[in-house]
């Protein structure tokens, strides 16, 4: 059954990497055209954010009013609604390799970030502070092209390759694999 029927064409050039739920009525997209846009579906509009040097491949929501977002520039960014910026960055995030993957745990401080350097970051973002932090790193092979965090099992669950996921663009030698590890206490 659907419950509405519409079509939203998005007016910026570019196309949509990655699509994340940020409150009911809202969805929040980033693209390779280096922004990100929240859609507010009630309303039928959109408000257009940027801030990265280069396409933006992840984005997250970690809060009805606050997401994270990764690019091929190598930074992860975080970003509050009220701000057509991020509130803060940390550049070179995997030692100067692409955000190839983003995993939060909705309403949380939590996040984490993967590429292809052979690790995945987990980070606590300080929202009163306007930053972040990198609290640990956990070893990752090939590139990290999805990650899922389960608040329920405390496990985090990464899938590793050869190759990235929009493209060949670079390959590592690696299996493809899918990785659980376990991260807060059950």
């Amino acid at each position: 059954m659907c419950i509405r029927d519409r079509w939203y064409q998005r007016r910026v050039h570019g196309e949509i990497n990655q699509i994340d739920s940020l409150a009911d009525d809202q969805m929040i997209t980033c693209g390779f055209d280096k922004k990100v846009i929240v859609w507010k579906i009630k309303d039928e509009s959109q408000l257009v954010y940027s801030g990265h040097d280069y396409s933006i491949d992840n984005i997250k929501a970690l809060a009805p009013s606050m997401f994270i977002s990764g690019s091929q520039d190598g930074s992860v960014s975080l970003w509050g609604l009220g701000k057509k910026k991020p509130v803060y960055s940390l550049e070179n995030a995997h030692d100067g390799k692409w955000i190839t993957s983003l995993g939060s745990i909705y309403n949380s401080d939590f996040f984490c970030s993967g590429s292809h350097n052979g690790k995945i970051n987990l980070y606590k973002a300080v929202p009163e502070k306007r930053l972040f932090q990198k609290m640990a790193e956990l070893p990752s092979n090939g590139v990290v092209n999805d990650i899922k965090i389960s608040r329920a099992t405390g496990m985090l669950a990464s899938i590793e390759g050869a190759e990235h996921r929009l493209g060949r663009w670079f390959t590592e030698k690696s299996k493809n694999v899918l990785k659980l590890y376990r991260i807060l206490p059950q």
